[in-house]
């Protein structure tokens, strides 16, 4: 056997391993502030806007796919077992963004439609919410990926409406 292409073979190993490592390090270091605020209110539903900072506390500079973003309301089924239900999301775009390293950027803003009919029909309790509170509490789920294959998935709870928390 030649121990040069043993050798060789380590190194190409030990280089994915570490590279690997370093991306899994970014995926956890990688942060996204994610606001969600009612823009319209209609007869038929609300329109929403979803405005997304994606920030890059580390020394590497990023690149990761645009996010994708799910509103879900915690619910209740037939059974009385928790369930989350989607109500809304944002389309979803081949597109891939670059962050430089200690850097943040802005995405522009997504905008969703939550018609009431719909949301009457998926999660009463949520229109039963807006209607008696003003305010609808949804679970906003990010999710992306960071190249060359790290996903990124992070959860906010926040209130929409008349009423939030601050």
């Amino acid at each position: 056997m030649d121990w040069k292409y043993l050798l060789g073979g380590a190194a190409v190993v030990g280089a994915g391993a570490i590279l690997i490592h370093k991306m899994n390090r970014l995926s956890k270091e990688l942060e996204t502030v994610t606001r969600v605020n009612i823009f319209k209110v209609t007869l038929t539903g609300l329109q929403l806007q979803i405005d997304v900072t994606l920030k890059n506390p580390t020394g590497t500079g990023l690149k990761l796919k645009y996010p994708f973003v799910k509103l879900q309301f915690k619910d209740t089924d037939s059974n009385g077992k928790e369930v989350m239900k989607t109500l809304a999301m944002s389309q979803v775009k081949n597109e891939t963004i670059s962050i430089p390293k200690f850097g943040e950027i802005q995405l522009p803003s997504i905008m969703v439609n939550l018609d009431f009919i719909t949301l009457g029909m998926n999660a009463p309790a949520a229109l039963s919410q807006w209607r008696s509170e003003g305010t609808i509490e949804l679970a906003v789920k990010t999710i992306t990926t960071i190249e060359p294959n790290i996903p990124y998935t992070k959860t906010d709870n926040m209130k929409i409406g008349n009423r939030q928390e601050t």
